[in-house]
């Protein structure tokens, strides 16, 4: 038997609601975000380091978010010391306990 994974499959398998935020950037929208500054003074040591893709110029909790998402939510191979626009949103989603579409960033 075949077997179709949608997004819709994914939440209902993992018991997830399929509802709440998902977004996603070019890497250059994503420094256009109405979320930029937020996420700067949320997830970042220095707040003008939020235009660099280094995991180490986050804060502590942040750094553990990345570890946590890159070696179980998002699986990545190579290195884990660089994250992308996409990330730092979902990142900061968790940080500040927003409702997000986990289902959505899955699939």
């Amino acid at each position: 038997a075949e077997i179709t994974l949608t997004q819709s499959s994914i939440a209902q398998m993992l018991g997830l609601s399929n509802s709440g935020v998902f977004l996603t950037y070019s890497s250059k929208a994503g420094g256009k975000s109405d979320y930029v500054k937020r996420i700067a003074e949320h997830c970042y040591v220095d707040e003008k380091s939020v235009t660099s893709n280094k995991v180490a110029e986050m804060r502590e909790e942040q750094r553990l978010l990345v570890k946590i998402m890159f070696s179980s939510i998002f699986p990545r191979r190579g290195g884990t010391d660089q994250i992308s626009w996409d990330h730092k949103h979902f990142i900061y989603f968790l940080t500040v306990g927003r409702r997000i579409n986990l289902a959505a960033y899955i699939f």
